[in-house]
């Protein structure tokens, strides 16, 4: 079995794990599938808010592929949601991706 196989099967089996949805959008990327990786954690945003690492990979990758004004934007509202936990290393990594990337 392969890892995205692994990945799949450990969503079927939890599919209220974030962590499940995240690794398979991180294997998709790894694989060089950046729209289906950025249309997954697009979809675990929307359905996890508050699972944090999503924010910050989804705004590298979208730095990345050079899409800077959604990048931006979602690195912000990963910044809104990292602050109602007072999670201030990952608001303090936000703020240097958006600074590396201006």
């Amino acid at each position: 079995m392969n890892r995205l196989d692994f990945v799949l099967n450990e969503l079927k089996l939890h599919p209220e794990e974030p962590l499940n949805h995240y690794l398979v959008a991180i294997e998709y990327r790894s694989m060089g599938r950046e729209d289906h990786s950025i249309l997954l954690f697009q979809k675990l945003i929307i359905d996890f808010p508050s699972y944090l690492p999503t924010y910050y990979t989804l705004a590298e990758l979208l730095f990345k592929i050079g899409e800077d004004i959604k990048a931006e934007a979602y690195a912000n509202n990963g910044k809104i949601e990292a602050e109602k936990v007072n999670n201030l290393r990952l608001i303090n990594e936000l703020n240097q991706l958006i600074e590396l990337n201006n």
